[in-house]
């Protein structure tokens, strides 16, 4: 039952770190929970982002960018995770 488990830790922080090789910088937006702040959301051919809702207007919204070590640390922990659930013999 743990090798599951450990296999899908495993392939999930790979992912992530080779996502964070891929972005540079992130917004999110509180769409979803549809709070309003004085921050907009412009998608990148300058047009107002939607809610759920259909709706448009300012969203409340945040900036986040990786550190640098996290790519390579979430890539290298994911290896070493998913090398320990395939080396693991399964119970009979």
């Amino acid at each position: 039952m743990w090798r599951p488990i450990f296999s899908a830790v495993g392939i999930m922080l790979l992912i992530m770190g080779v996502q964070f090789f891929l972005v540079d910088e992130a917004i999110l937006a509180d769409s979803v929970l549809g709070r309003r702040g004085p921050a907009t959301a412009t998608s990148s051919l300058g047009g107002t982002d939607y809610d759920l809702l259909g709706e448009t207007g300012p969203l409340a919204s945040r900036n986040f960018s990786p550190p640098e070590w996290a790519p390579y640390s979430l890539m290298s922990l994911g290896t070493v995770v998913l090398l320990y659930a395939l080396g693991t013999r399964p119970r009979s």
